[in-house]
């Protein structure tokens, strides 16, 4: 359970300081920590500024991963005149610690404009009000270079964004706009082209610097963080737990992608700590691309161009990598297993469906007796097994790799596009064209960790005929 406490704001009527205070401290004598004088906390009827929210404990950035108590939050300025920021840089707009507010609680700058963003006081990057109310969930997406991250990236969030809605009436969207912009270009891209038959592809994901990283003067040295995609997940109108009086529910699920160079061993620096989130993860997905790897080549035909491809990899050392640095950064002890489950997406389904046993077809949801949508566990258990046999046949290394790392492993077949890619006339790039693309199991992974992770209760799960 979330340890959440309702807090009021009140304003100290000596040295005008913001403090923030249990709501049952209402009515009550308090003295202010900063002029040492006393005070009266005013009763709600007689005007405290109270922003209506039963505050998180302790908030975490998502972008440095510091800890903080809500009310340390800074303040980016609204108004234009106030820029300059020490560790953002001249351009940026100045962040300061709230003291003056809205009646309904909304902090004003200098020039009296209101406010609507936070900001961390480690890092000065900003962050949605949300999360200082909902507890974020960390899910890490790593994998090899050139394994297509990012396109399994946007097809993942593209069918969530119809099956959390339409099927168990959960509302997905992004929390910031601004940090989601990367990935929804990735979206409109693919999915959303008003040429379907024209040639799309995906850039190349940056090592620094570019839409993906934020760029902070820390102790005068400038440090990249990932930029990370921010997604609110809350019960809508006919959902068992939806409630309405606007209270908090649901989760901030936190997103991360990164170059695949970026896990290569030595990659990750202090200036450059772009990969500590897995660390503070509650989930790895590691993205396995059977193409670049020779043993699966042996067994693949077809004439798909990423079949003919030089660039092979040894992916184990990735994952290898992965675990080596959370155990530096967590104090893990030699032989200790992650206990964060790892989920193993096998990547381009589409190309290496025929060597699965009982190769599956449909999504693993089905409507319950109750008329409820359910996501059929068992069926995903008895894919993740058939898959997990087939890796240990081809690629023992990987099964036990994962396993002798992590306490909880599941594999996962997927496809971003379900379908070859072409090659551009023109360049000779491969790309896609979006009419042709019919993403295979691409939200699987993520509904199956939700599901977890919530106990089946916002997400109902099931096994497939028999009575819930």
């Amino acid at each position: 359970m979330t340890d959440t406490v309702s807090k009021i704001f009140v304003i100290c009527e000596f040295c005008q300081r913001k403090l923030q205070l249990r709501a049952n401290l209402a009515g009550k004598t308090f003295k202010c920590p900063t002029c040492q004088r006393m005070n009266v906390a005013p009763e709600p009827e007689k005007g405290f500024v109270n922003d209506g929210l039963d505050l998180l404990a302790k908030a975490k950035c998502p972008h440095c991963w510091h800890i903080f108590a809500p009310e340390d939050a800074l303040v980016p300025a609204a108004s234009e005149a106030l820029v300059g920021d020490m560790m953002l840089g001249p351009d940026a707009p100045m962040r300061f610690p709230p003291t003056r507010f809205t009646v309904d609680g909304l902090p004003r700058d200098g020039k009296g404009a209101v406010c609507l963003h936070m900001a961390c006081p480690r890092c000065h990057l900003t962050m949605p009000r949300d999360l200082m109310v909902i507890p974020p969930t960390f899910v890490s997406i790593v994998g090899a270079p050139g394994t297509g991250k990012s396109y399994l990236l946007a097809a993942m969030v593209n069918q969530l964004r119809r099956t959390l809605p339409d099927r168990f009436h959960l509302f997905f969207g992004d929390a910031d706009t601004v940090s989601n912009a990367t990935l929804d270009d990735y979206e409109r891209t693919l999915f959303h082209a008003a040429d379907g038959s024209r040639f799309a592809a995906l850039r190349k994901t940056e090592v620094r610097g570019g839409d993906l990283y934020n760029e902070v003067n820390i102790g005068g040295q400038i440090v990249a963080y990932p930029r990370p995609f921010l997604f609110s997940v809350r019960p809508m109108l006919h959902h068992a737990m939806y409630s309405s009086d606007g209270g908090a529910q649901g989760s901030m699920l936190v997103l991360y992608d990164n170059a695949g160079e970026s896990f290569n061993p030595g990659a990750d620096t202090t200036g450059s700590p772009v990969t500590r989130h897995v660390a503070h993860s509650d989930a790895i997905l590691f993205l396995f691309d059977p193409t670049k790897d020779i043993d699966f080549r042996r067994r693949l035909t077809g004439d798909d161009p990423q079949l003919k491809s030089a660039d092979l990899r040894r992916q184990t050392v990735i994952l290898s990598e992965i675990s080596s640095r959370i155990k530096n950064l967590t104090n893990l002890k030699t032989n200790q297993r992650h206990d964060k489950p790892l989920i193993v997406t096998v990547a381009k389904y589409d190309i290496w469906r025929g060597l699965l046993r009982t190769p599956p077809e449909a999504p693993p949801i089905f409507k319950g007796n109750d008329g409820t949508w359910r996501l059929d566990v068992g069926m995903i258990d008895n894919v993740s097994q058939a898959v997990r046999e087939m890796l240990k046949g081809i690629c023992p290394d990987l099964v036990s790799t994962a396993e002798s790392i992590w306490s909880s492993v599941r594999y996962v077949p997927t496809s971003a596009t379900g379908c070859s890619p072409v090659q551009d006339p023109s360049t000779g790039a491969l790309g896609f064209r979006p009419m042709d693309l019919h993403p295979i199991w691409a939200d699987v992974p993520l509904l199956m960790f939700m599901a977890d992770r919530w106990k089946g209760s916002m997400l109902p799960v099931g096994l497939h005929g028999t009575k819930k």
